[in-house]
């Protein structure tokens, strides 16, 4: 089908005619170069997003007139459920339309504009807005978008984030879509009768990027085919689109084109492999619309819809039994249908014009522009709402990874540790208070001793921020000798309660929970694609929320309230962890205590539950995420130790060896035992620590502390204890 295509093209444009030409492969594109006539190598567009150091400019959004503002809109809307059907959604297609509508009556945008007019309130309402003349456009921000509460709004725009910023973000295509003028011109191109050769070879840019290019290619032919309304019809010029792979450009836009396309004068050459790898509506509009069938070889399901078209003159074994090279088909001369025939496919011509080099050097010239480096980051930026789960980071933000603060093995931290660097005399300064400190020390390998320094007598040292925390559980007026006896037995943590919730608040502390869904020994974990990271499903405990309701609640959001319903509803807490801000990250989200008294949110406080579900399937297009999976303990630590990195990698390869010790997640290994002790260390008079008692993060004003069972320790590199791994 490539090589019959192909010849149709090679005879259209060496009889003067009007072509685009739409390869997914490349092979085709650049064979046509050699068939370009000497008289129209100037005549010729080639369009090739692969190329180095250059690019074409092709700006999704620019309209000549503003009556196809809402084509441009419908088409780009339909380019997006198209790549993303499986994670579309109502409120996602309905906020993404009125911001494509709103942008396209603002002069000079590009598809960089869409994150920035979602985030950024004097940007839409001083440069965009005030270009809008539309009613109900206005009333959708002031009186609906200006009103969701932040949480609501969050969620709303970071699909539309996430699905776009997967597009301005990527090199190729940010090069190519994100200048508000074009280098080729559609409309006038196509009344001229001259060649556009589109070549997208996916295994250079990518299959998103090579459909998402493509599809928008076809929308800037059609939007160039509609303006020829203002052209009368005996002065519209003939022009033929190819398109080979069909499927993977086939938006609901193509409906419309198939339609109208024929008293616009644009012919429509579409080839494909088989009938179901096309959208129903499109399908219909197919047979319904076209004029010429060609059938190759198929399957027994296409023949039975390709003999109707045929007019029953074949047979469903004849379609399925056909020789190479020979198809059957039926076509449509001066708008008259022929009786079926058969016929032979030739291969291309051998008469070359070797003119590719010639095509290519004034097709650079003309319509490329040299690649130069953009600054992202006001777009980055805009890319990460405040409050949007999984977008901040959903276990330790970035800057915990590049600490603000030195911590010796004694556990003394330096104010600032450049200072620790030797200065000009080649000494340094140790100041003595430190505002930051790093949460824990670095992860130990379960199979090295801990290099940590232990207290001389060997007992475990309770760190004084513990104690008061193992206090606030009691009821006033009790004390304990040791604040270890507070905490909960074998049976494992006790759930916060509303005044424990809201203590952290009244701390800056964010309580969280975090979703450990169990099924036959595995554990699911979710997958963002444009931050390419393996996570759990989290989300935040809001004012005056019980801790489980808010489980059921978050979580439904995330993996779909069906799959919740699955699900035991006595849900374990097995482990709790918390992370703290540095100062220059702390205060980007509102939070306040449930009295309504603001604070500034300086981290957040993390507790992880375990639910054991019924099933593992869950409707991946009712979620956020692109991708989902049952995973044991190695499937599982593997994936999150190859796309997270720092506190978040740290957070979750804890749970899993939590997990794993407590025999709720297999593995393919066998267990490694260390060495085991000659003796054993001594406790604090009446403490007792428990498997099920995991609270990491905890910090005084010098050291990281945590508090663990013996053989977890030093999994987390825990220096109140000297008992080997386990």
């Amino acid at each position: 089908k490539s090589t019959l295509i192909g010849h149709m093209a090679i005879n259209d444009i060496q009889h003067g005619e009007g072509v685009a030409f739409v390869d997914p492969h490349g092979d085709a594109a650049e064979i046509l170069l050699d068939y370009i006539p000497e008289s129209r190598i100037n005549d010729v567009a080639y369009l090739d997003p692969s190329v180095p150091g250059k690019s074409f400019w092709m700006n999704p959004l620019f309209v000549k007139t503003p009556a196809h503002g809402e084509m441009v809109a419908s088409s780009i809307v339909s380019i997006f459920s198209k790549l993303y059907g499986n994670s579309w959604g109502p409120r996602l297609e309905y906020i993404l339309r009125n911001t494509l509508l709103t942008l396209v009556y603002k002069p000079e945008t590009t598809l960089a504009d869409v994150p920035r007019i979602l985030t950024n309130k004097d940007f839409r309402e001083k440069e965009c807005l005030i270009h809008v003349t539309d009613p109900v456009l206005i009333n959708f921000w002031r009186d609906e978008y200006d009103k969701y509460s932040e949480k609501f709004q969050t969620e709303a725009i970071a699909p539309i984030l996430n699905k776009v910023g997967q597009f301005i973000t990527s090199p190729t295509i940010r090069d190519i879509i994100n200048h508000p003028k074009s280098t080729v011109d559609f409309e006038a191109m196509m009344n001229a009768g001259k060649i556009i050769i589109l070549n997208l070879p996916q295994g250079k840019i990518g299959e998103d990027n090579a459909a998402l290019l493509g599809a928008m290619f076809i929308s800037q032919i059609q939007i160039a085919a509609m303006n020829r309304a203002n052209i009368k019809e005996e002065d519209r010029r003939e022009f033929f689109l190819y398109v080979d792979e069909f499927q993977n450009f086939a938006t609901s836009s193509f409906v419309k084109i198939l339609s109208e396309a024929r008293k616009y004068k644009l012919g429509l050459i579409l080839a494909n492999q088989y009938i179901a790898q096309l959208p129903e509506d499109i399908q219909n509009a197919i047979f319904g619309n076209v004029g010429t069938v060609m059938s190759y070889v198929i399957g027994a399901s296409d023949a039975d819809r390709i003999v109707k078209e045929l007019n029953n003159l074949y047979t469903a074994d004849d379609l399925v039994g056909l020789a190479k090279y020979q198809l059957a088909m039926k076509m449509s001369v001066d708008s008259q249908v022929t009786q079926p025939f058969s016929a032979n496919a030739l291969p291309l011509p051998d008469t070359y014009m070797h003119t590719k080099e010639r095509v290519l050097e004034a097709t650079y010239a003309k319509y490329y522009r040299e690649t130069k480096p953009m600054d992202m980051s006001q777009i980055t930026a805009l890319m990460t709402p405040p409050a949007k789960r999984f977008t901040e980071p959903a276990y330790a933000p970035k800057a915990l990874r590049e600490p603000s603060a030195i911590v010796s093995l004694e556990g003394q931290a330096l104010e600032n540790p450049q200072s620790a660097r030797p200065g000009p005399a080649g000494k340094s300064s140790f100041p003595s208070k430190a505002p930051y400190v790093p949460q824990l020390p670095p992860i130990i390998p379960r199979t090295q001793p801990n290099p940590f320094k232990i207290p001389p007598s060997g007992k475990s040292v309770i760190p004084s921020r513990v104690e008061s925390e193992a206090r606030q559980s009691i009821p006033q007026g009790q004390a304990l000798e040791n604040p270890q006896s507070a905490r909960p037995g074998p049976a494992g943590l006790s759930d916060p309660s509303l005044a424990d919730l809201d203590a952290l608040r009244k701390e800056g502390l964010r309580p969280s929970i975090v979703g450990c869904f169990l099924n036959d020994k595995k554990i699911l974990l979710a997958y963002q694609k444009s931050f390419n990271q393996w996570l759990l499903p989290q989300g935040g405990v809001e004012n005056k929320q019980n801790i489980k309701d808010a489980f059921f609640k978050e979580l439904a959001e995330e993996v779909t309230d069906d799959f919740l319903k699955t699900c035991d509803t006595d849900i374990q807490l097995v482990a709790v962890d918390k992370i703290e801000f540095p100062p220059s990250k702390q205060g980007l989200r509102d939070m306040s205590t449930d009295s309504g008294e603001p604070v500034v949110m300086k981290g957040k406080y993390y507790y992880f539950f375990v639910a054991n579900s019924k099933k593992t399937e869950i409707t991946l297009g009712a979620t956020e995420f692109d991708d989902l999976k049952w995973l044991n303990f190695d499937e599982a630590y593997k994936l999150i130790k190859e796309t997270n990195t720092g506190g978040r990698l740290r957070m979750i390869a804890n749970l899993l060896h939590v997990l794993k010790d407590k025999n709720l997640l297999s593995t393919n290994q066998p267990e490694i035992h260390g060495p085991k002790p000659t003796t054993q260390p001594e406790r604090s008079r009446g403490s007792q620590l428990h498997p099920s008692s995991v609270v990491g993060n905890q910090s005084d004003d010098h050291a990281p502390s945590i508090l663990l069972d013996d053989p977890l320790a030093n999994l987390l590199g825990n220096p109140r204890t000297s008992k080997p791994a386990n």
